[in-house]
């Protein structure tokens, strides 16, 4: 009973000491923000040296505005993109010379695929290497992919719905040094696909690479791009920071696939804003398969009236890697259409985020929109973090969305061992079927082979069911 004053008199003093002590700490937090920002991104930027150049001084000013990913952000809460940063200090590459060391004609040349194609060897466009038919490539310093590729998506977004894309544009336009420009004329109709071949090579210490991609279709036009990223050789990290924009015009069709086949040893972050006009259809394919760490941030504005968008992402993720998808359809104009699509296969010790936002505006009646992500579980470990969210200002629309998570499905299992297959072929069967329908969206050769290799790996060798890790939000 005697120590009751005392231990009351102790604690009013500590509620004293902490009000007197809380606004200088709350100073010391802000400025070890700041601190942040220089360290994930200041050797980037002071190797990359300064420059004249417009685009690169708006990067530059951006940056200062912005704070270095951590998990204190909703962007970066359930994200491994801010451990990633912390664990290296990145570099830029010095020079292209990297790009002439690490990697020969006579080796590229192995890689190149038949038909039409743009060659990027560490963020450089290698012309000699490329072929694009009727095509065109534009210079960086057309005035229309000066306009696009400044614009910094989410720079003045509220934070709490931010996908988290600014700070990675802001670095890249502070320090990219060339770009793939491509232009579809008025009635364009492309016969073949065209692909943009991404080659990261090896490095002697963790580098940022920033390759970028501009694709401007015009009215009535018809385009078929696949994006593929491939590293080569060994060496140290890469973090490869890339950024698209595209700009559809009335009545453009835009078919965009990006496929993931980056080594283990490099991470990919990639950030792509769309704007599709009146009567405009963009359809996106991300799959994702490599990397040791892969985040795809995806804006799509449907601005004009009856613009349509269908967005499908594909996760083979496998054990100790790490794969987030992070996308927003905003519907802005009357009679827009979009549909949204994640498909998640996970194995053990494996991580998937999933974070899909659409917004139905006050002015756009008459909105069909629809999303669904659905996950399966192969194995103990294994996790997914699915986030779809649906924002509604106007009432003449018709949407969903929502989320689903299985593990391997038992009855068709035996279904198909009782007809002779083995416990391993029914599990690859059923993995592959998990995502079939959108494997055939991405044209390129000999993927379908990896992709099969890729579920070999990660399908499960033991008899034990999943135990599901599922959290949504």
């Amino acid at each position: 009973f005697t120590m009751r004053p005392l231990v009351l008199s102790i604690t009013l003093g500590l509620v004293a000491a902490f009000r007197q002590r809380s606004p200088s700490r709350a100073r010391v937090r802000l400025h070890s923000l700041t601190e942040d920002v220089s360290a994930a991104f200041a050797g980037v930027v002071q190797d990359a040296g300064e420059s004249a150049d417009a685009l690169a001084s708006s990067g530059r000013s951006a940056l200062q505005k912005l704070e270095a990913p951590t998990r204190k952000q909703e962007a970066f809460r359930f994200s491994k993109v801010p451990d990633l940063l912390k664990a290296f200090q990145w570099r830029a590459p010095p020079s292209s010379a990297r790009s002439a060391a690490g990697l020969t004609d006579e080796a590229l040349q192995q890689l190149l695929p038949s038909g039409p194609r743009v060659v990027v060897v560490d963020g450089l466009v290698r012309a000699e290497l490329s072929e694009v038919g009727d095509l065109a490539l534009e210079a960086l310093s057309a005035p229309e992919a000066q306009e696009l590729l400044g614009d910094i998506n989410e720079l003045d977004e509220n934070p709490r719905i931010a996908q988290g894309s600014a700070p990675f544009m802001a670095v890249s336009l502070a320090v990219a040094p060339d770009a793939v420009v491509l232009r579809a004329p008025k009635g364009y109709e492309a016969a073949e696909v065209l692909q943009v071949l991404h080659v990261i090579t090896e490095g002697s210490e963790p580098t940022m690479l920033c390759p970028r991609l501009c694709v401007i279709v015009e009215e009535d036009a018809r385009l078929r791009v696949v994006e593929r990223f491939l590293s080569v050789g060994e060496g140290e990290a890469n973090l490869v920071n890339s950024v698209g924009k595209a700009k559809l015009a009335k009545g453009a069709y835009l078919e965009h696939a990006i496929v993931n086949e980056l080594a283990q040893r490099d991470s990919l972050v990639q950030s792509v804003n769309a704007s599709v006009g009146d009567e405009a259809v963009y359809n996106v394919t991300a799959l994702s398969v490599g990397a040791s760490v892969a985040r795809f941030n995806l804006q799509v504005d449907l601005s004009g009236v009856g613009s349509i968008a269908e967005c499908v992402g594909v996760q083979l993720t496998g054990p100790e890697q790490a794969h987030e998808t992070y996308a927003s359809i905003a519907h802005i104009g009357e009679d827009c259409e979009s549909i949204q699509q994640q498909r998640n296969v996970i194995a053990k010790a494996g991580e998937a985020v999933f974070r899909g936002r659409i917004d139905i505006g006050q002015d756009a009646a008459g909105t069909d929109s629809d999303q669904l992500c659905r996950t399966l579980l192969l194995e103990d470990g294994a996790r997914i973090t699915a986030m779809p969210s649906l924002t509604v200002i106007n009432e003449n629309v018709a949407a969903a969305h929502g989320a689903t998570v299985a593990d391997l499905d038992e009855e068709s299992i035996f279904y198909m061992r009782s007809r002779g297959l083995s416990l391993m072929d029914s599990r690859k069967i059923l993995m592959r079927g998990f995502v079939e329908e959108f494997l055939g969206r991405v044209e390129v050769a000999g993927l379908d082979e990896r992709l099969q290799e890729k579920v070999e790996s990660i399908a499960p060798k033991g008899d034990q069911a999943a135990k599901r890790f599922f959290q949504s939000i």
